[in-house]
């Protein structure tokens, strides 16, 4: 399969399904594959002139990366960079009230948001919740903390999104569980409550290859990538 035709089943797919969950460890290419799909869908609508909230939850947005993904079509970086809104506007969240108050400006009934507004990114949505939770003092106030997080960030933004047929993409940093003895999002149990399309960027130990698994109701992606200043290279595939 072609690396147009990748692209376009990936589009496809974020396009159909209003939760799409995106993890993997550091430095596996998380946030550029969000970065290209947002400018490609964008660009893909330009006569609707959507537009896109990206949530520096904890990963700054890099406007160096996103050039060098469309250096090659100036014209269309120019419209991506036009419509997709950073938030917060400076620097990424500096803490769990901060990234609170950024995602309730989205969906409470009184937020001010673009007419406009087709796609939602948050980049690395739990980093400040794990903080919070590894100074809890006791079992009680994580299981609060947990239960505060999905009912005042996660479920009111998944229902506003649901509501006004936006795509919503999450992104996790994975890390090794020894409970489950595999690379998994912190808190995953949370999200396993959540119907979302699941594309998880790893790496095999026997091979070091790059591998992108996608999982969606009964059926299963995969295929080898290599990272690169362009992006994503995808190189093989199979179905599964």
């Amino acid at each position: 399969m072609s690396q147009v035709a990748i692209y376009e089943g990936l589009k496809k797919l974020i396009s159909g399904n209003r939760i799409i969950s995106l993890s993997g460890a550091s430095g596996m290419g998380k946030t550029t594959l969000a970065q290209y799909l947002i400018g490609k869908l964008l660009s893909d609508f330009r006569s609707q002139e959507y537009c896109s909230y990206w949530v520096q939850a904890s990963e700054a947005f890099s406007r160096k990366r996103l050039s060098k993904l469309f250096e090659k079509t100036p014209v269309e970086l120019k419209y991506i960079k036009n419509n997709v809104y950073i938030l917060p506007g400076k620097k990424p969240c500096i803490s769990y009230l901060e990234q609170n108050k950024i995602l309730k400006q989205i969906w409470s009934e009184d937020a001010i948001v673009s007419p406009d507004l087709k796609f939602v990114v948050i980049d690395n949505i739990s980093h400040h919740l794990r903080y919070e939770i590894s100074i809890s003092p006791n079992i009680e106030s994580t299981v609060s903390l947990i239960d505060s997080f999905f009912g005042q960030q996660l479920q009111p933004l998944i229902m506003f999104c649901q509501r006004e047929d936006i795509t919503l993409i999450l992104i996790h940093e994975a890390t090794y569980d020894p409970k489950i003895d595999k690379l998994a999002p912190f808190c995953h149990k949370l999200y396993d409550r959540i119907d979302t399309v699941d594309i998880v960027l790893k790496k095999e130990f026997s091979t070091q290859e790059k591998i992108m698994h996608i999982n969606v109701g009964d059926t299963s992606f995969s295929t080898k990538y290599v990272l690169c200043d362009e992006g994503l290279v995808f190189f093989k595939e199979k179905i599964r």
